[in-house]
């Protein structure tokens, strides 16, 4: 049993280390969407496996529009049924570069 115990701890070190870097992003409001027609600001922040702010660090932001479609269907048998269907479409890509404090800032309108 202690064999696992000690094998633990270096699973989850060797887990955290797989990456060079780990980046964040904090939503433009606590809903965490974000309003077609306004604009809206997302902040980003690169940093090194060991915490540390990495700067000159590029960052893409990918944006996608989510549409949500439903429907009644009727069957020959008069018998209705609800249907829905997610739909997913690209809606702008942006670039930064982070500063010295390893954050960028993506300012958008949609």
């Amino acid at each position: 049993m202690s064999k696992v115990v000690t094998l633990v701890p270096m699973l989850l070190r060797l887990l955290i280390l797989l990456f060079s870097s780990y980046v964040g992003i904090k939503a433009p409001n606590d809903s965490y969407y974000y309003e077609t027609g306004k604009p809206a600001k997302f902040q980003t922040v690169v940093l090194s496996e060991r915490g540390k702010p990495i700067s000159g660090h590029r960052v893409k932001l990918y944006a996608y529009k989510l549409d949500k479609n439903w429907w009644w269907d009727v069957s020959d048998y008069n018998i209705s049924t609800y249907n829905a269907s997610d739909s997913k479409t690209p809606a702008f890509t942006l670039e930064a570069t982070t500063g010295g404090d390893g954050k960028a800032i993506f300012q958008c309108q949609y």
